[in-house]
């Protein structure tokens, strides 16, 4: 015993000392107070918390002087807590159903008598979290296997009042086609740049860009899930940001074998088509049609030494084809100019040309190899392991209605896995460790599709706003994460003090390939200009070190709980050493490296109380504010890397197509105006030049430099009657530390204002047909040095920038027995950005982004709005979502189950501006009049926006999917028939359009799917 405990001892003080992320297991709690038949308190009780869920079966604390006890770390499931003191009679509460990141209030009354004596009480914890302030929500086994949902944990996450995302599903269809984690959710005005995906408390994001839940393609095995943790609002200092919160708890196996079996699909008869009258007026294609779906998931656990080693592992093989909107491949690939099929009610009739053929298909597939072993090192200690692999494969990635079967690249990603450790050890009753570390290596690849030629390039039409031709952007990636965590809890009856580190580090090398180099820019089929590329790039980061050391403290004064914390972060990043071999527009390359990009240090208070109004556990006020860092993996190196910086490897030059042969006759090599070509644009194209951007050094490095965002909450929470709770809470978020881009090389004086007149049309505000002003074009003689030395720096070196959400939520939930559940609520909130400070009177200032922008680019959300435009302010109205879901039994073993949503689209999400925008490329001789010139460089057009962020909306979509199936019982398993709708009314909200005014402007390009039937079969043993 000696042996083993010095050997955890030493286990223990190597992952501290080394590397073993970024939040805590977050399992549950029980905590309470016991008290004699007289009111007063009783120290000195035993209290035994014994569920089948512990591996130690049994927890023990005793009471402390002020008659309270908290047994924390306690893994989900059924628990039955026993209270014990001589003199007095034994008590036993039973039936406690536990969820992970949730405390259960359990008080006892002891009376004077034996302890042979034993007073039972059976019932569910209360539902409502007396001491927590933290918006939490437990998706239990029970749920994920109920509701009607694609069987992603994302579809479940979107259930939750007040979460957007990135994609409406129905029924799998739109989740598997994502490339990464499927449905990016945001909260709150929260970025899903800050949406930490975890797996037992340890991350498992992919390196790049932020390293959240937009980084990677790694998506979760259902059936290895046994609960999922869900924190929307008031996080801890374990958590280094704020938002979307899920926790994975995977299932570990126990001492008596069981299999979980799933098998489902639909097809091409199953789906209905919801295209109506209405959208094919609005030019609406076909909709978004499902050819093939399946799901397998099988999975087993069991003992390998009983009491001792558990295991548990699954297969899953998923996967669909469909044919997304309006998505068409050409009969000739090296066309130019695409022409979209002619389209009467909704069905092609003829072709413009012979340029487009059959509808397009994108097939995914998907497979998933996972596997745990659970061992108990001592009789309070346990080591799990895990590890998967998921290959997958993607073959029109990008295809819709403004993207053709050409340009999209083939995704494959051949390495995708995850091997993770983690291990806890309960010390004593008052001290427990745990610790883990995770590895993370990928390898995927976005390539041209095989039947286009490689000679052809790429082709945009800012008219039409569709790419063709060939695929602009074919990229790919290998990179490597590890991220580990040491916690210290120690706990008494009324207080519980939580400390720890936790490291983030890895590197990416990507590969960028423009297919010939060039992109041919036409404004509705006339040559406007080229865009070359010198690729192939090659580009290297590495994230050194992502550091959070935090000291939380819960301390419970009679009714009142007060949850306060410091979390210190540190990050540093660096662009190693790096060579580019010599490509067509460019000679070989040499650049050193780049320290410190950033090196920030930044402290971060967390504080919240939680009221017990009455005193029995029903009724609590809460409050919490705290302040969060914006995530970073190797996104902010990534932007000023000279091997990949636009400012010398992209160049745009004019072109002028005289005899209309829709070639660019002139040499590509020769930089300086010739044949049809003007020069080109950059001086710097294919230098050995530094980025286009450079980092201000007062703005990545020291204390407090890094992006953060506040968030506040306050609200109460009420035990209406048993099994009926109510919540209500207000939302606020406001952000700090955002980023311009400026040029330095010009000033303000080296602009020219200048005003368009929009065109007449009663969709615009006012009919159309007004000047819009504001406007700027730089004077021809500094042309293209607006496009290098650009410098990134705080907003505040000129002015302010304001974003902020608030919001109101209001939820219930009904939980009965026989399992009858109904959850679910409001929200109701808008987020409000304004950077007029900062982009007013400053035309040099190209770009303006939210903190979070991953790479940096003057291309995100705001810099499509910063200069070029006259519209500095979005203020979407106050908009509501409602989100509902339930479950109730019927006669004969039936039960049925159902979701429902309803959301305004465009939403805004994650950085992005919600609404219909109307983006238009002027021409020359439209803007000359008010410039009194011609616009610079040769240009022959420039893209504006005619309408302000946020301003104008579509229709709300109200989506209903629907479950029935009736549970067989064989021995000690269970079968389960199912029958699936998703969509059940044929809803056709429009949730993506063509936002390039013209012919195609709000041409639905995304259509909510069509109503999908799905049969499936579920069983356990």
């Amino acid at each position: 015993m000696f042996r083993l405990k010095r050997f955890e001892m030493v286990v223990a003080l190597v992952l501290v000392l080394s590397s073993a992320n970024f939040a805590r297991a977050q399992n549950g709690i029980i905590a309470g107070s016991v008290k004699d038949s007289t009111g007063a308190m009783l120290p000195g009780v035993t209290v035994e918390a014994s569920s089948p869920a512990l591996i130690e079966k049994i927890r023990s604390v005793v009471t402390d002087t002020a008659g309270a006890y908290k047994i924390v770390d306690l893994r989900a499931g059924e628990y039955a807590v026993t209270f014990s003191l001589t003199g007095f009679n034994l008590m036993k509460r039973e039936g406690i159903q536990l969820t992970s990141g949730v405390t259960a209030s359990v008080d006892a009354e002891l009376r004077i008598g034996s302890l042979q004596e034993t007073v039972t009480v059976s019932g569910q914890a209360p539902l409502v979290d007396v001491q927590n302030t933290t918006q939490h929500t437990a998706l239990t086994r029970q749920v994920l296997d109920d509701l009607p949902t694609g069987r992603q944990v994302g579809n479940y996450g979107v259930l939750i009042p007040g979460v957007v995302t990135n994609m409406q599903d129905v029924g799998g269809i739109s989740t598997s086609s994502s490339t990464s984690n499927a449905n990016i959710m945001g909260v709150h005005g929260s970025n899903a740049n800050e949406m930490p995906v975890i797996i037992d408390g340890l991350r498992y994001g992919n390196i790049f860009g932020t390293g959240a839940g937009i980084s990677g393609p790694y998506l979760i095995n259902n059936a290895m899930v046994e609960e999922v943790a869900v924190d929307t609002s008031g996080a801890g200092a374990d958590a280094d940001v704020g938002g979307f919160r899920s926790n994975v708890i995977l299932k570990q196996g126990g001492n008596r074998f069981t299999s979980f079996w799933y098998a489902g699909g639909s097809g091409a008869t199953l789906q209905s088509n919801n295209i109506d009258d209405a959208l094919r007026n609005r030019g609406a294609l076909t909709p978004t049609r499902l050819t093939r779906q399946w799901d397998v998931n099988v999975a087993a656990g069991g003992p390998v030494a009983k009491d001792r080693i558990w295991f548990y592992g699954s297969y899953r093989n998923s996967g669909n084809n469909q044919e997304p909107t309006g998505a068409y491949s050409a009969l000739d690939p090296s066309a130019i100019v695409f022409r979209p099929p002619t389209i009467v009610n909704g069905v092609v009739v003829s072709a413009n040309s012979a340029d487009v053929a059959h509808p397009a298909v994108n097939q995914i597939h998907d497979q998933y190899f996972n596997g745990r072993l659970t061992i108990q090192t001592s009789r309070n200690s346990k080591l799990s392991v895990y590890g998967d692999y998921l290959p997958r494969n993607i073959s029109a990635n990008g295809l819709g209605a403004t993207t053709t079967f050409e340009a999209t690249t083939r995704y494959d990603n051949p390495l995708n896995m995850i091997q993770q450790a983690t291990w806890n050890w309960t010390i004593t009753n008052k001290l427990l460790l745990e610790a883990g570390e995770t590895l993370k290596p990928d390898s995927w690849q976005f390539v041209a599709q095989p039947s286009v030629n490689p000679n052809v390039s790429p082709v945009q039409d800012t008219g039409t706003g569709i790419m063709s031709g060939n695929s602009a952007n074919r990229n790919s990636q290998t990179s490597l994460q590890h991220n580990g965590k040491v916690v210290l809890t120690y706990v008494t009856g009324s207080s519980s003090l939580k400390t720890g580190g936790q490291w983030f580090s890895g590197s990416r090398t990507g590969y960028v390939t423009t297919s010939n180099d060039a992109v041919y820019v036409l404004r509705n089929g006339v040559p406007q200009a080229i865009t070359q590329q010198t690729t192939p790039l090659v580009s290297r980061e590495t994230l050194k070190l992502n550091l959070g050391l935090f000291v939380q403290e819960q301390y419970t004064l009679h009714r009142m709980t007060l949850n306060a914390g410091l979390r210190f972060d540190y990050l540093n990043e660096f662009i190693p050493a790096q060579h580019l071999d010599a490509v067509r527009y460019a000679p070989a390359l040499d650049y050193p490296e780049i320290d410190n990009v950033p090196n920030w240090k930044d402290l971060s208070p967390r504080v919240g109380m939680s009221y017990d109004v009455f005193g029995d556990g029903k009724t609590a006020i809460k409050w919490n504010v705290g302040r969060f860092v914006e995530a970073q993996a190797t996104g902010f190196p990534q932007a000023v890397n000279p091997t990949r910086a636009a400012g010398t490897t992209s160049g745009q030059r004019a072109w002028a197509d005289a005899n209309g042969n829709l070639t660019p006759d002139c040499d590509l090599t020769n930089l300086s105006a010739n044949g049809e070509c003007g020069a080109i644009l950059n001086p710097n194209f294919g230098k050995p030049a530094t980025a286009a951007l450079r980092y201000d050094p007062a703005a990545v490095n020291g204390w407090g430099k890094r992006g953060y965002n506040w968030e506040l909450m306050a609200g109460g929470q009420h035990q209406v009657a048993d099994g009926l709770s109510v919540d209500a809470s207000y939302n606020r978020r406001w952000f700090g530390n955002f980023r311009i881009f400026q040029a330095t090389q010009v000033t303000a004086a080296n602009y020219d204002p200048f005003c368009v007149t929009s065109p007449t049309d009663a969709r615009l505000p006012g009919g159309g047909g007004q000047e819009i002003c504001g406007f700027y074009n730089i004077q021809p003689q500094f042309a293209g040095q607006d496009q290098t030395n650009i410098l990134v720096t705080n907003a505040s070196t000129i002015g302010n920038i304001d974003q902020k959400y608030d919001g109101v939520d209001l939820s219930a939930k009904l939980r009965l027995p026989k399992g009858i559940l109904v959850q679910g609520g409001t929200s109701t909130g808008r987020t409000y950005t304004n950077w007029c400070g900062v982009v007013q009177g400053h035309p040099e200032v190209i770009g303006a982004a939210p903190y979070v922008s991953v790479t940096g680019s003057p291309s995100s959300a705001l810099a499509q709005f910063a200069r070029n435009t006259p519209y500095c302010e979005s203020a979407a109205p106050f908009q509501t979502q409602v989100k509902l879901s339930g479950v109730y039994p019927l006669p004969w073993n039936f039960m049925t189950s159902v979701t429902f949503q309803s959301i305004v689209y465009p939403q805004e999400f994650y950085g992005t501006f919600g609404g219909i925008l109307a983006t238009r490329a002027f021409t020359n001789a439209e803007i000359a009049p008010s410039l009194h010139r011609n616009l610079a460089g040769g240009a022959q057009s420039v893209v504006l926006q005619m309408l302000p962020a946020s301003s104008m909306f579509g229709d709300r979509l109200n989506q209903i999917d629907w479950r029935i199936t009736r549970k067989f019982s064989w021995g000690k398993g269970k079968i389960q028939p199912q029958l699936d709708i998703y969509n059940l009314t044929n809803n056709n909200a429009v949730v993506a359009l063509n936002n390039t005014y013209g012919a195609s402007w709000q041409q639905p390009i995304q259509i909510l799917a069509g109503r999908v039937v799905k049969f499936g079969f579920q069983a356990t043993f």
